[in-house]
């Protein structure tokens, strides 16, 4: 029987934690708290073989090669995004770190 993988959409998962916490002005306090959440619920779901964490670079390749990918779309001004990102950074080194995520 083949092994069995977990591929985490890190981007989907961080979006979604800091628009549920923008809209309930908790993002300060709760977002490294709602990242772990949601990545031990996935992880925990079943005993898998390799846990994968999938995540773009802040400059995505999509829009280096295709500029006119989501060029429609304007960045939130109401969120500070270099909090949410060196959140994001720490809790990516850590789960690599202490849990050997790939």
């Amino acid at each position: 029987m083949g092994k069995l993988n977990l591929l985490i959409d890190g981007n989907y998962m961080l979006h979604k934690s800091v628009f549920t916490l923008t809209k309930t002005k908790t993002l300060y306090g709760d977002l490294d708290t709602l990242l772990n959440t949601e990545f031990k619920k996935l992880c925990n779901l079943y005993s898998f073989d390799n846990i994968y964490f999938l995540t773009d670079d802040r400059i995505s390749w999509r829009k280096r090669e295709y500029p006119e990918y989501k060029a429609k779309r304007e960045k939130d001004q109401t969120i500070d995004w270099s909090f949410v990102y060196k959140t994001y950074d720490e809790f990516k080194e850590r789960i690599n770190e202490k849990l050997g995520i790939k």
